[in-house]
């Protein structure tokens, strides 16, 4: 129990460490090339896109993909234990998991394709927020000598909606996913116990016990997973 806990905090320390010395060193690469870019870069290119690289999506590189790889290999230990637990104690349990492995294969490679282009729209609808909003306030002045706030407030709500509806898709699509896997989860769990009745004299009621028990947690890591 020292050991795992003396190696759980060097694992957490050192990975963290790791991804907050990759995000300095992305920010002062990203810093530095904006520093050194030519007046013809910023000329091209809206402020807005610039805005969302370097606060949005930077911001997402920060905080939400350390976590969510440690998560994703948190997981994939656990999944990977448990599916070795369960197979020693059963083997029958190897056939199902097979076939559940096949069909969240095929799932998620139509997913993640979907979900990359739905993320890829809502990225680029979010940088004319950013572009509206930095340009409506450095002409506030003109705006108001003209009277024209309510057009500029009818400009914004319009390039809003947009990226809230490219946002909207992308969390359906997610949450479909998830039905999905929990759908075929509760499958697995069905077909698992008409296997173990169809053999119900070969193992004892301790190890038919664990295998549903470790089979339901099993579900449950794929359930936690598809959040990520």
């Amino acid at each position: 129990m020292a050991a795992l806990f003396a190696f759980s905090i060097l694992r957490t320390v050192s990975y963290f460490v790791i991804c907050s010395r990759s995000s300095v060193a992305l920010f002062n690469r990203i810093f530095s090339s904006l520093m050194q870019a030519p007046i013809s870069f910023f000329d091209r290119t809206p402020i807005g896109v610039i805005l969302n690289r370097v606060s949005r999506d930077l911001g997402i590189v920060d905080d939400v993909l350390p976590p969510t790889a440690y998560s994703a290999l948190t997981i994939l230990g656990n999944s990977a234990a448990v599916f070795l637990l369960i197979s020693i104690l059963n083997y029958v349990v190897v056939f199902p998991f097979l076939g559940l492995m096949v069909l969240i294969y095929f799932a998620n490679r139509f997913y993640v394709d979907t979900a990359r282009k739905l993320k890829h729209l809502e990225a680029v609808a979010r940088s004319p927020l950013f572009s509206q909003m930095a340009s409506t306030l450095n002409g506030l002045a003109t705006i108001r000598s003209y009277r024209k706030e309510g057009l500029f407030v009818e400009r914004f709500a319009a390039v809003q909606d947009r990226h809230t509806a490219t946002y909207f898709t992308f969390i359906s699509a997610s949450r479909m996913y998830g039905i999905f896997l929990e759908a075929i989860c509760v499958v697995y769990v069905y077909t698992l116990i008409l296997v173990l009745n169809l053999k119900l004299t070969d193992y004892s009621g301790a190890i038919i016990g664990l295998t549903i028990s470790q089979s339901l947690q099993l579900t449950n890591i794929f359930n936690y997973g598809k959040h990520l």
